[in-house]
């Protein structure tokens, strides 16, 4: 609840209703506590098996050419060779992403 309060807090006069508010507030907890525990089982496996994420995904680069080169995927093979994704760049997106909503949200409230 604490945390909670602490974004309903910045939240706080920027013209959305408290409904608003309390959704964007537990929405972007669940947003960070959700990418938390995504990363959890990764970290897990690194410390169990000694070998990092990056290391895992080189050694499948023959599984991957071969399941792109099968056709089988093709909107995942025509997005996957340019796309630079890590955990930081997943956490920034969908976060920049749930901020420009709230911020939308704002923007709307102020047309009223």
């Amino acid at each position: 609840m604490r945390h909670i309060e602490w974004a309903l807090a910045a939240l706080d006069g920027l013209g959305l209703d408290a409904d608003t508010r309390m959704h964007a507030a537990v929405t972007l907890f669940g947003y960070v506590r959700g990418q938390a525990v995504d990363l959890e089982p990764e970290a897990r496996a690194e410390r169990a098996s000694g070998i990092t994420g990056e290391q895992w995904m080189a050694a499948q680069q023959s599984r991957m050419a071969a399941v792109l080169a099968s056709g089988a995927l093709p909107h995942f093979a025509a997005a996957a060779p340019g796309a630079e994704l890590s955990p930081g760049s997943l956490y920034a997106f969908g976060l920049a992403a749930l901020l420009d909503g709230i911020a939308a949200r704002i923007a709307g409230s102020d047309d009223s």
